[in-house]
């Protein structure tokens, strides 16, 4: 099965959308940390893809960044 790799994809998918949204909001890396209450550390592995983002950080990133759930999973166009 190839589910591992799918996953992969799928995150690193999200990271770039993560990226793409903080950088419209002229925000560093560190601003969102500290807008999620987590590491610099953190952002650095969920825009690389290298990990996944807990469903409660996922729906503050959104409130962060102004984006919607699925902007941010990349279902939609933002």
């Amino acid at each position: 099965m190839n589910d591992t790799y799918d996953s992969r994809q799928f995150y690193r998918r999200m990271g770039l959308v993560i990226k793409d949204a903080r950088l419209r909001r002229e925000y560093s890396q560190l601003d969102l940390a500290r807008f999620m209450k987590v590491s610099q550390g953190s952002v650095q592995f969920w825009e690389a893809g290298l990990r996944r983002p807990s469903a409660e950080s996922i729906v503050r990133m959104c409130k962060v960044l102004r984006v919607t759930p699925e902007q941010l999973l990349g279902m939609e166009e933002q």
